[in-house]
């Protein structure tokens, strides 16, 4: 999930245009199965909307294609990695999985590596508190 401006078109079907489309379809491929990823500033409104809601960051920034290394959040508790290395292995190369991946290359932690535990949403509640903030101090955008 990702939120910003966007443009609406109709070429021959009605079409979703901007950076903030191509942001969250970018961010779709570094998603796991099962699980709700969002950016820092969905992760604001979703925290202004209904503060219960749990938001968990992933352990590392994923690389997004044309954004380069950007922070994530899980909506919900983080996805479960695969329970031993070869049991991604089996995974990947089953045509019918779910292919979400698991390693450096997406943010997640190597399947071996033990769980690190809890973590604090100390830093998590200041960059809610920041972004609300900002998004309330910026003027929403007029039509030419």
């Amino acid at each position: 999930l990702h939120c910003g401006p966007a443009a609406s078109a109709w070429l021959g079907k009605r079409t979703l245009l901007g950076d903030t489309v191509n942001t969250a379809s970018r961010m779709e491929s570094t998603g796991r199965p099962n699980a709700v990823q969002c950016s820092p500033a969905m992760a604001a409104l979703i925290a202004q909307q209904d503060p219960a809601l749990p938001l968990a960051p992933r352990a590392s920034p994923v690389h997004v294609k044309g954004k380069g290394s950007m922070p994530t959040l899980w909506l919900g508790p983080p996805p479960s990695l695969p329970s031993s290395p070869a049991a991604a292995v089996a995974a990947a190369h089953d045509p019918l999985a779910d292919l979400g991946g698991a390693g450096p290359e997406d943010g997640m932690p190597p399947a071996d590596l033990p769980d690190p535990g809890p973590l604090s949403l100390g830093p998590l509640n200041a960059l809610r508190d920041s972004a609300v903030a900002a998004a309330a101090a910026t003027p929403p955008a007029r039509p030419p």
